[in-house]
């Protein structure tokens, strides 16, 4: 009952928060535009890279449960950010300031529990659910906006990364799961490197499931609005219509031949020894 009741007061005091924000003429740190079929959640924080922190959660959150269980009008969903990033990660200034505060270890909590449950929300939803990775997309960008929606869409901006290693840290927010469900070794290479995938690499690689060229999203938003059905197969096929086509030459190209086959080898022997249970993953 307390964290539901916690959960509510916060939920109440973001929606107020916004409100007020708007009337202020200052902008809301989640944009929320309903254009026909389509209903899209843009990330607005472009000077923080999008950084996520807990107003932004409670904002995406029920907007996702909203459309998805009472909204027969939404057909598809996008999530997107304004400027270089889609989403560089979490806020992490944020958190270390409500670590630092015990009064706000409850709040921290709320915000760990309910990104946690906003995963397995959008793994699971019926309606598509569209991630527009148009930029840097890392650590909650990549975990907890995009690499569980079943439409990844790849620019030629994307950078693509798990850096929680580079700073001493661990792959959070789902990335164990992903990540080691990559084809080969790329997963664990990832993930222990902190490997940043751009452009192109994102779709060999297998984190992106499409790559569009960004001159193309405008059109395609368009087109996706129009769609009268929840139909994964019919936004599939518009998507492939704004993709590159057969024949398209890569801006980036890193991660094959003798390259990837060295990554392949390298990960397996320096991982096996020291678990054998490695392998089944």
């Amino acid at each position: 009952m307390i964290r539901t009741s916690f959960g509510k007061v916060i939920s109440i005091t973001s929606s107020i928060k916004q409100r007020l924000l708007h009337t202020q003429g200052i902008e809301p740190s989640v944009l929320v535009k309903r254009d026909a079929s389509a209903r899209h959640l843009i990330l607005n924080r472009p000077r923080k890279l999008n950084a996520i922190d807990l107003e932004m959660v409670n904002i995406i959150y029920p907007h996702l449960k909203a459309w998805e269980l009472s909204d027969p009008h939404a057909k598809v969903i996008f999530m997107r950010g304004v400027g270089r990033a889609l989403c560089a990660g979490g806020d992490v200034k944020d958190v270390a300031l409500k670590i630092k505060d015990p009064n706000k270890h409850e709040e921290l909590a709320f915000q760990v529990d309910s990104e946690y449950e906003m995963i397995h929300f959008i793994s699971t939803m019926k309606k598509p659910y569209i991630a527009v990775m148009d930029g840097i997309t890392m650590g909650a960008g990549a975990g907890l906006l995009s690499a569980f929606a079943p439409f990844r869409i790849a620019t030629e901006n994307t950078q693509f990364a798990m850096p929680e290693t580079a700073i001493g840290l661990f792959c959070d927010v789902g990335a164990s799961f992903f990540l080691s469900r990559l084809d080969g070794h790329m997963g664990p290479f990832m993930g222990m490197t902190s490997r940043i995938l751009k452009a192109e690499d994102a779709l060999f690689a297998g984190v992106a499931t499409h790559f569009v060229p960004s001159a193309n999203l405008e059109a395609l938003e368009y087109e996706l609005a129009t769609i009268d059905c929840i139909d994964h197969n019919k936004v599939h096929e518009t998507i492939e219509k704004f993709a590159v086509k057969k024949g398209h030459k890569p801006s980036v190209y890193t991660l094959h031949g003798q390259v990837r086959k060295t990554i392949d080898r390298y990960v397996y022997d320096a991982i096996t020894p020291y678990s054998p249970s490695y392998t089944f993953l």
